[in-house]
């Protein structure tokens, strides 16, 4: 994962790029229209 992270900083992409989180899906912090309201609300309290 720091290898990943480290090269993706310095622009490079690697074939583990696929693995790369997606932060849409984040339960506080995504912008998912699935993710449930309360669970987004806690995104500036957490």
């Amino acid at each position: 994962m720091l290898i990943r992270e480290t090269a993706e900083a310095v622009g490079l992409k690697v074939p583990a790029s696929k693995y790369r989180e997606n932060m849409e899906n984040h339960c506080m912090d995504g912008k998912n229209k699935r993710i449930p309201k309360h669970m987004t609300e806690y995104g500036d309290k957490a």
